[in-house]
């Protein structure tokens, strides 16, 4: 099922065009897209046990609901340090954002935005012309396709699966070292679940975007909004959300458009962004008189052993991890261990305090050894840890298939599974 965004100036209303849901609303809200009751203006921010609130720049629509929605999004990321994101951004004030650039440009607006459309009569913009001839993306909108008539998109709309097809490309081009994860969640799939997952994006400090349904007597999604916070009060449930109309944050009662509920969720977009420093190989070595393993990033140390340790035979690379300290990232601790002349890493500071207090006798701190995720990201793996009781050293892999034989066939006395250590990248 493909959904669309649409944002106009003049014309409201639902349409089904070839099996296709689409979403239509104005720039200005009407009075039954206000939703009454629904709405608690200047929602004041306490903190409870059963709320919380993340302090989002507030953005006032520009070029289609949706890209402001998404903008929002990248301009909470930009405060956390991903200063990429939206293009000729250099700083703004968290109280007053009406001025953040990035969203949509005026080259959007010459090329795509035709106020004179309907729905019923796209008019042909640039986005037909010949590709040659287009001009490069320059703001969120441009990433979204927002209302290209190549994709049967009128003023302001922007086909809803577009955060997830195309701004992944989007992030990576304004930052080679920018990776990002971009899902999307209906609400009738996601059923129950879907106030968990939103309890669990804002818990983790991260803002999301929702399709929802804010015109009253209606039942069909029509506008795009990011959500900021969640909240219980005697039983009812709230999000919290930048509606894109103004700078306030509002609480609409939580509900889905499928209950025929105004300001009902039809859909969900979570973000989720990291850096990707320059990669580095962890190589492997066996020592078979022993049983040990030695694991090392430093390309000298690799280069030493090789030429002048025969006790360490080369097995080749085990997994690559980050050289360099980043975003999201997290340092792995290196030990040297006596008994096996090998090496204990741990991602875990409380385990590395842990160890320099009472394993110092046989396990000497070296410090940062190189920087991993703690949580999984596109195109990471997890590694997992073993323990070898003989020589109290560790076996790390990253390949499952290899944890899975030794968890299933290995003796317990001779090699002991500890979990996942990190996330690297095979």
């Amino acid at each position: 099922m493909k959904i669309r965004v649409h944002l106009f100036f003049v014309l409201l209303g639902f349409c089904s065009v070839s099996g296709e849901v689409r979403l239509d609303s104005k720039k200005y809200p009407t009075p039954e897209q206000r939703g009454g009751e629904y709405v608690v203006s200047e929602l004041s921010l306490h903190r409870s046990g059963t709320e919380k609130v993340l302090q989002v720049p507030a953005a006032y629509w520009e070029g289609g609901c949706l890209p402001t929605a998404v903008g929002m999004v990248f301009m909470y990321w930009e405060m956390k340090g991903l200063t990429d994101l939206l293009p000729g951004n250099n700083g703004f004030h968290f109280e007053s954002a009406a001025n953040i650039v990035g969203i949509a440009s005026s080259g959007y607006y010459t090329d795509y935005y035709y106020p004179e459309d309907t729905d019923y009569n796209i008019l042909s913009d640039r986005s037909e012309t010949d590709p040659s001839t287009w001009r490069n993306d320059d703001c969120i909108a441009d990433a979204l396709g927002t209302s290209r008539s190549r994709l049967d998109c009128s003023t302001g709309a922007t086909l809803g699966e577009m955060p997830q097809e195309r701004l992944p490309h989007w992030v990576t081009t304004r930052n080679r070292h920018y990776a990002s994860t971009i899902r999307s969640y209906n609400s009738a799939q996601l059923g129950s679940r879907l106030w968990q997952r939103i309890v669990q994006e804002i818990d983790g400090d991260r803002p999301l975007v929702a399709y929802v349904n804010s015109t009253r007597g209606s039942s069909d999604v029509d506008h795009a909004v990011t959500v900021v916070g969640y909240g219980e009060q005697d039983g009812t449930r709230f999000y919290y959300a930048l509606n894109t109309w103004d700078h306030s944050v509002q609480r609409y009662v939580f509900g889905t458009e499928y209950e025929r509920n105004q300001w009902g969720i039809g859909d969900v977009v979570l973000f989720d962004f990291s850096v990707q420093s320059p990669l580095a190989e962890v190589h492997k070595f066996y020592n078979s008189s022993s049983g040990a393993y030695f694991f090392s990033m430093n390309e000298e140390e690799v280069s030493a052993v090789k030429s002048s340790n025969p006790a360490w035979s080369y097995v080749g690379t085990a997994f690559k991890v980050e050289s360099e300290q980043e975003f999201n990232n997290v340092p792995v601790y290196r030990f040297y261990n006596f008994l096996s002349a090998s090496h204990f890493y741990t991602a875990n500071e409380t385990e590395r305090d842990a160890v320099i207090a009472t394993l110092s006798h046989y396990l000497r701190y070296e410090g940062i050894a190189f920087y991993v995720r703690p949580n999984q990201i596109d195109g990471t793996l997890p590694v997992y840890r073993f323990y070898l009781p003989q020589t109290a050293s560790h076996y790390f892999t990253i390949d499952e298939v290899e944890k899975e034989q030794i968890r299933q066939a290995g003796d317990p006395s001779k090699i002991q599974y500890e979990g996942i250590a990190w996330f690297g990248k095979p």
